[in-house]
């Protein structure tokens, strides 16, 4: 389901222009697609993650998961993506102007510069990257290396 939704995002985000409909860019596309792009992104990384850590368990401890205990580690990785996700969803508002027409206007959040620094670059960088990349790395090789083990 995040694949499928980290699908529609992107299809969103490139269909969007070439569909030439510019009121529906600023006003609906942005503030919605853009944090909901980013959770479903996060979330399909995340349970990939989660997938692999299992696997290292089965290959590695012989340890077995009930569905009980996936369901609750699956629903740990969403709360972790919803809460982490939350200030993308914080970023943009609508404001009515004095002629009364509703306008997207970024929040003071979004355009303070530590904001823009931890969270965006920082936190982003750390949590969509780097933290991922290292723990499919290491317990893939862990997994290979215990795979060739009981194979000699």
């Amino acid at each position: 389901m995040t694949d499928l939704s980290s699908i529609v995002s992107i299809f969103i985000s490139f269909g969007i222009d070439a569909w030439k409909i510019p009121s529906l860019v600023p006003k609906i596309a942005n503030p919605i697609n853009y944090p909901f792009g980013h959770t479903a992104y996060m979330a399909s990384m995340y349970l990939t993650v989660l997938l692999t850590l299992v696997r290292y368990l089965a290959v590695r401890w012989k340890k077995q998961l009930s569905i009980k205990e996936t369901k609750i580690l699956m629903a740990s990785v969403i709360l972790f993506v919803i809460i982490y996700n939350l200030p993308k969803w914080m970023i943009y508002k609508w404001e009515t102007n004095q002629n009364g027409a509703t306008e997207l206007k970024l929040t003071e959040l979004a355009c303070d510069p530590t904001f823009l620094k931890v969270y965006l670059a920082g936190g982003n960088g750390f949590f969509l990257f780097i933290l991922p990349m290292l723990i499919l790395i290491t317990s893939n090789i862990l997994m290979l290396k215990e795979v060739k083990i009981t194979l000699i």
